[in-house]
């Protein structure tokens, strides 16, 4: 019994010296909050109410891009705008991200804005430093 509680004591003195000892987990680039509003001309898109619950909506996918403008990844994070135009994004790194724009009557089977600002065709590129606001008028995307 008493060789028990010598290891037993010893494993969790051991563990408290790992634990104490300034062994950290890597967290990763810091993450950020991202809010705005998205119009066209100054108006918020309109959504078509008829259907079921969510079939019609808009999202934003915001894809990193490098310096060269190309895509980092196919990882994108995706926010849903609100009827008013808003949107919130908690959890975005920092850099250039491309923006994509779904305006989906009803979802999937038709984007309004027929893929004009998809991945492949979207022009809108963002930056993100910090916590920001960020409002983006497709009718202007630079």
């Amino acid at each position: 019994m008493k060789r028990w509680s010598a290891h037993l004591g010893g494993i969790l003195l051991l563990g408290c010296s790992v634990a104490l000892s300034g062994c950290q987990v890597d967290k990763g680039p810091p993450m950020h909050k991202l809010t705005g509003k998205l119009s066209d001309k100054g108006n918020p898109l309109s959504l078509n109410e008829k259907g079921p619950p969510g079939a019609s909506h808009i999202a934003l996918e915001f894809y990193p891009v490098g310096a060269d403008g190309k895509l980092v990844n196919n990882d994108p994070k995706v926010a849903t705008v609100e009827k008013d135009g808003t949107f919130k994004l908690d959890g975005i790194g920092t850099g250039k991200f491309k923006v994509v724009v779904h305006q989906w009557n009803p979802y999937p089977d038709n984007d309004v804005l027929k893929n004009k600002f998809s991945k492949e065709k979207s022009t809108i590129i963002r930056d993100v430093s910090g916590d920001a606001s960020l409002d983006i008028d497709i009718s202007n995307p630079k």
